[in-house]
């Protein structure tokens, strides 16, 4: 198989964008010195069921030139042992109540850069994780991992699929063998944004190129790799609100043609930016050149969605701890805290149509443009 769509859309003014230079503030993590716990972790809903998010404090990220993330300022500047990075796996676990423990559908890894990367996660060790989540997570069916386009191998992949099926026979309460599931931070489908203005370094022929070779593994093994995009919601300053919502749209749609063309499952998980302390984007931030989208054009977009894509979304509602003030998408009002409250619920099911039951107690409300 060797076969590439390309095809993208541009539905943003690009004469308005700036390329901006990468920065980030070069601090010590509040991690260095405990490196037997991660940097976060956290149980969300999806329509899967329970989802266990972990960021592992490793090395961090080499690329760490991206605009609009400061995650490196809080990994390591150095190697971080086999021992206590799984220390951190099993100090998450046992956090965990057995109720929760039990519920527990998806895992979702991290270290803040590109969990394939060896030089910031050995591959023993993530070898070593998979058996300890299998172990104690009885009714996990799905492992996600967080990683660069550029990390991604086929022997890699072919690796930790024969890892998978190894130690998915040995729980009575799995049904099926453990899938494997990519989230690569593709972040928008106009090449211009993602690599000149934030600075991603992914052509797209890279990351149509890994579609491919996961198509082709898939051919050739039975075993499906999906891929789990993450879509970012005015990622840059100087676009308007209606730039930044048709063109988060437009990732989405995309998402799915790509997924439709190369015969692979797909999802997508939405992120409305915030200004994150230390990144490029706080410098234009504080200069006034950049607004953070709000929970309406969050919603706004799945109305531009609803009817058009048949993928999953999920929306990302979590600021890392790393928001400045006044540089988040979730300004704390009681408008705010009605549509948050909404944007969970549609996390849990899926249904584009609890934005418009009961609309009449969000005043004024304008959801789905």
């Amino acid at each position: 198989m060797n076969k590439i769509y390309i095809h993208t859309k541009c539905v943003i003014d690009r004469s308005c964008l700036e390329p901006v230079m990468p920065r980030r503030k070069d601090i010590i993590s509040n991690n260095s010195k405990r490196p037997q716990r991660p940097i976060f972790y956290w149980l969300q809903d999806t329509p899967l069921g329970k989802e266990l998010f972990i960021a592992l404090y490793t090395k961090r990220c080499r690329w760490a030139k991206c605009s609009f993330c400061s995650l490196p300022s809080v990994s390591s500047p150095g190697d971080v042992s086999e021992m206590d990075i799984l220390a951190q796996v099993h100090y998450v676990l046992s956090q965990l109540s057995a109720v929760e423990k039990n519920s527990v559908k998806r895992v979702f890894l991290s270290n803040n850069g590109s969990i394939l990367d060896t030089c910031t996660m050995p591959v023993d060790v993530l070898d070593k994780i998979f058996t300890v989540l299998n172990g104690v997570l009885v009714r996990m069916e799905i492992i996600e991992l967080e990683t660069r386009f550029d990390s991604i191998t086929e022997d890699r992949i072919l690796s930790l699929l024969d890892k998978l099926h190894r130690i998915s026979g040995t729980t009575k309460h799995r049904p099926s063998p453990l899938q494997l599931q990519i989230s690569a931070g593709y972040e928008t489908q106009d090449p211009f944004l993602r690599n000149r203005v934030l600075n991603k370094g992914y052509p797209e022929e890279m990351v149509q190129g890994v579609y491919n070779m996961l198509a082709d593994i898939y051919h050739r093994t039975g075993y499906p790799v999906s891929i789990d995009e993450n879509v970012l919601l005015k990622p840059a300053a100087f676009m308007s609100r209606s730039d930044a919502i048709a063109e988060c749209a437009e990732t989405v749609r995309h998402i799915q043609r790509l997924g439709d063309y190369f015969g692979l499952p797909v999802s997508v998980r939405i992120n409305p930016v915030f200004v994150a302390d230390g990144s490029g984007l706080h410098e234009q931030f504080l200069a006034g050149d950049y607004i953070p989208p709000t929970l309406d054009d969050v919603v706004s977009v799945l109305g531009l969605l609803e009817g058009n894509v048949t993928i999953p979304i999920h929306i990302g509602l979590n600021e890392e701890e790393l928001d400045v003030p006044d540089g988040s998408f979730n300004s704390g009002s009681e408008r705010d805290r009605i549509l948050r409250n909404r944007l969970q619920k549609f996390n849990r099911s899926g249904d584009f149509g609890i934005f418009r039951r009961n609309v009449k107690v969000i005043e004024d409300a304008d959801v789905f443009l």
